[in-house]
């Protein structure tokens, strides 16, 4: 008989381990960050211009159920739903207003937004009320009692929990998330929204089924932090800004481009026995060599090329 064995490597991913793999974004959902200054800076393309990009709408519950609706939303709402393209809608999607009826509520729907092109472009948003802890948790039972801060994180959690689960869901690869119930529906608690985000998102974790536990090992997860002086309360508390290397993968594709026009140039010399290629030469062999980059190449500031993800603060 064969005796069984431990089979290959480590395959599940701890609550702990999960946190440590999302990545700290300095920029909104929508790619924007709000300097020390006050001035704003696009570090990134919106989420509509990236390949395989879903992100969070931290909308207000009055906006989601009727008569609310995108129109009537503005200040960072009214931005995010000009992105999607629904900023003059009466009303959300049937099954939005389904689905969220009250706070930590989630739903993914898939948008069609017309460019300034004319064409067509795929928004993948998950809406998401998430609870305001200025407010009485149980204002009948025990009324004039705050929320304690286990009950914070557990409120937080299951809001994190229905996100994470709706991403899943979206079939895309790289998530920008933002800290649910920040900036004012954080209340006394935000001067530690950076170590209670980060126990709500363990916690959210670890309310999942094991298939969506599974699912995220092979998913990108940004913490999107609009507001440059927020950024400091989240690395406290763990989370870090993924060091890139000397090239991102915008910059490797481009460099893969440069190379294999090259590689092309130096084969058609010697074909063609050249030691030199005129305008016509380079017009024919631009005709019968596509290249493809299928990510859009921005730079920052910093000068370093990227490719990602966003967002603004929530609730307004």
């Amino acid at each position: 008989s064969q005796r069984k064995g431990r089979s290959g490597p480590k395959s599940k991913m701890s609550a702990y381990e999960f946190a440590e793999s999302v990545s700290l974004a300095p920029y909104g959902v929508l790619g924007q960050q709000m300097k020390l200054d006050k001035s704003f800076v696009q570090h990134v393309p919106e989420p509509c211009s990236v390949l395989g990009c879903c992100f969070v709408d931290p909308a207000g519950l009055h906006h989601i159920q009727p008569p609310g609706g995108p129109a009537n939303a503005h200040g960072a709402a009214g931005a995010i739903y000009k992105s999607i393209g629904i900023a003059k809608d009466t009303s959300f999607p049937e099954e939005v207003i389904a689905a969220i009826t009250k706070a930590s509520d989630a739903k993914y729907h898939k948008y069609v937004k017309t460019s300034e092109g004319g064409g067509k472009l795929d928004v993948h948003v998950i809406h998401t009320v998430g609870p305001d802890l200025r407010t009485d948790p149980d204002p009948i039972g025990a009324p004039g009692v705050k929320y304690m801060r286990q009950e914070a994180v557990a409120v937080l959690a299951n809001a994190y929990a229905n996100v994470l689960s709706e991403f899943v869901s979206t079939g895309q690869s790289t998530l920008r998330l933002l800290p649910v119930s920040g900036g004012i529906f954080a209340g006394e608690f935000m001067e530690e929204i950076g170590p209670l985000t980060w126990d709500a998102l363990i916690s959210g974790f670890n309310l999942l089924q094991p298939k969506d536990k599974a699912a995220l090992k092979n998913r990108e997860v940004q913490m999107c932090i609009f507001a440059e002086k927020e950024l400091p309360l989240f690395e406290s508390a763990g989370f870090a800004q993924k060091k890139r290397g000397a090239a991102t993968l915008g910059t490797r594709l481009l460099v893969t481009a440069i190379v294999a026009l090259t590689a092309a140039m130096a084969m058609y010399w010697i074909v063609n026995g050249k030691q030199s290629m005129d305008s016509t030469d380079a017009v024919a062999l631009h005709s019968g060599t596509e290249l493809s980059l299928d990510a859009q190449v921005t730079m920052d500031s910093t000068g370093e090329s990227d490719l990602g993800g966003v967002g603004l603060e929530d609730e307004v």
